[in-house]
């Protein structure tokens, strides 16, 4: 079940990577100390996640991808459920990336993946990707948001049914938008 888990995560990285990683490295990072960051657990904290899956998350995994810009919050469980929170912002993209803006990464994955299906009404802009791996991809004043859920037990119980799986992403992708503006606001 770890394995299942590990190769998603593998996958959306490896995606993502090559997605992104046009003429990048760590050497030309902005001097991001005197920023203040915005962490991807505050846009959806893991109680949140919790609440909108109806999955108990129990452990918290923070990591960075510094070469794209993008921040990752992972909540999971002992039952492979995960909940996982991307942020892309302008202060934390590297001056040298190939791709300048958060707008621009999030251009770039909605032209590489495939049946994406446009939603109205969340952020400036958004486009839900039901394909495996399925994820939500938002703009929202200038941050490029991406979530990515995976049910617990997926292998004993099934996925969750296509619209509810939907239902629960936009719910997830709201929440992130809202706890965006309330921090922006509070700057």
């Amino acid at each position: 079940m770890k394995n299942i888990r590990r190769k998603i995560k593998l996958a959306i990285w490896i995606i993502l990577v090559s997605t992104f990683f046009t003429n990048c490295n760590k050497n030309g990072n902005s001097d991001t100390s005197s920023i203040k960051l915005i962490e991807p657990e505050q846009l959806v904290s893991m109680e949140e996640a919790s609440a909108i899956t109806a999955n108990v998350y129990t452990h918290k995994n923070n990591s960075d991808n510094a070469v794209v810009g993008q921040k990752l919050c992972d909540y999971d469980n002992e039952k492979n459920g995960l909940f996982q929170v991307g942020l892309t912002q302008q202060a934390y993209i590297p001056e040298n990336c190939g791709l300048k803006s958060p707008k621009s990464f999030y251009d770039e994955a909605k032209l590489n993946f495939s049946n994406n299906e446009t939603i109205n009404g969340l952020g400036d802009e958004a486009f839900y990707c039901p394909t495996s791996p399925s994820a939500l991809h938002i703009m929202c004043s200038g941050y490029y948001i991406h979530i990515t859920i995976i049910k617990e037990d997926k292998i004993l119980n099934g996925d969750w049914k296509p619209n509810e799986k939907k239902v629960i992403y936009f719910n997830a992708g709201t929440k992130a938008c809202e706890n965006l503006k309330k921090i922006r606001t509070e700057k």
